[in-house]
């Protein structure tokens, strides 16, 4: 299977709540892809190099709900059927649009799980609590 990893980032990187530390090999703001433009990029590699998964390497392919929409919609109306998949914070996840993002071929999706102690989400000064973990990861595996 021929996979290709799609960055810069779909989104503009941005730092969600107050932490005691950021990775330090995160790359800076990047540009953002226009929807049909990806798309077309997207027919483009799935047509010339037989790529059947796409992986987007961003840090919160829901930073924008509408934009992940979007692109899903469009996915769907092109009939591409490229499986793909995204990263997601716990917290923004909702049930309609990864329903939505399954529909469109989105098969994986990678979830940043740094403690199952409430105590050390405290102190690493994450705004995310294990009960949004526990329902994010439900509302993905639904």
């Amino acid at each position: 299977m021929r996979v290709l990893l799609v960055n810069p980032p779909i989104e503009r990187r941005r730092v969600y709540g107050r932490f005691s530390f950021v990775a330090p090999n995160l790359p800076p703001l990047g540009i953002c892809y226009i929807a049909s433009v990806l798309l077309e990029e997207m027919a483009t590699i799935k047509r010339d190099y037989g790529v059947q998964f796409v992986s987007f390497e961003d840090d919160n392919f829901l930073v924008s709900k509408q934009r992940a929409a979007g692109i899903s919609e469009q996915l769907i109306a092109s009939e591409l059927d490229l499986e793909w998949g995204c990263s997601v914070r716990a917290e923004a996840a909702e049930r309609d649009l990864l329903q939505l993002m399954r529909r469109a071929g989105c098969r994986v999706i990678y979830m940043g799980i740094e403690s199952a102690s409430s105590r050390l989400l405290r102190l690493m000064k994450r705004s995310v609590s294990i009960d949004e973990v526990k329902r994010a990861a439900e509302l993905v595996m639904d």
